[in-house]
């Protein structure tokens, strides 16, 4: 429905001379079809293509009891080979992390080009986008639990060359057994690469042998009790 109050801020006329008269021609701005609360709203959903500072996002976020950080850091960083896994493999290395919230930094390396152009791999910034999210939910819990992504969507929305990629994955929503999450994955220079949502199960960790060993998704945490309801 089209809105001529202000009709003419939004009008252009343009004459041309005719064999019989005047023709006035109305060219009308498509804008003036919106109103202004909801053009503002859509404008402050455009997508950000800088990032955030990263320690305004972590400061959302309350700060860990030492030795729930030690696990989730020693597990990252750990060369015993009952605790391989695949955040070890592509080098993944944890920069911070607080309650419902990790902080993580893939090193660029050609292994991880999509070819000779420089540009990382989607696959690898997906994994990225995966893994930083676990340490975020497993920072909750003081008892071992295990996780397995139900549930992954990526929007790519600029590339990353030859670059390290910086992650921030944190917690949006809670259940007695499933976890929302959030992720955005950025150059290390500061352009937006891809944001990413997830969806997690949380499982009983079953025994000490079990998790790690046999799925990259599964991860025993450190860390217990549940907050809400099933989702």
């Amino acid at each position: 429905m089209f809105h001529f109050s202000s009709l003419a801020e939004r009008v252009q006329n343009a004459r041309f001379a005719s064999g019989k008269g005047w023709t006035v021609v109305f060219f009308l701005s498509t804008e003036g079809c919106v109103p202004r609360a909801r053009r503002e709203t859509l404008e402050g959903r455009r997508e950000r293509t800088v990032c955030m500072e990263r320690s305004s996002r972590a400061e959302d976020f309350s700060l860990l009891p030492p030795e729930r950080k030690d696990v989730w850091g020693n597990l990252w960083t750990s060369t015993s080979p009952e605790i391989q896994s695949f955040a070890s493999l592509v080098g993944l290395e944890i920069e911070e992390l607080r309650l419902d919230y990790a902080r993580m930094r893939m090193p660029h390396k050609p292994s991880l080009d999509q070819g000779p152009g420089g540009v990382v791999h989607g696959g690898a910034i997906a994994s990225l986008a995966d893994t930083v999210v676990v340490p975020a939910i497993g920072t909750y819990y003081d008892e071992p639990q295990m996780f397995s992504t139900i549930e992954l969507h990526v929007r790519y929305l600029a590339p990353i060359f030859g670059e390290d990629a910086i992650a921030e994955g944190w917690v949006v929503k809670r259940g007695r057994s499933i976890v929302f999450c959030e992720a955005e994955i950025c150059s290390d220079s500061g352009t937006v690469a891809a944001r990413a949502s997830l969806t997690y199960k949380i499982s009983r960790f079953r025994s000490p042998g079990d998790g790690l060993a046999k799925n990259s998704s599964f991860v025993e945490a450190s860390g217990s009790g549940t907050n809400g309801s099933d989702s």
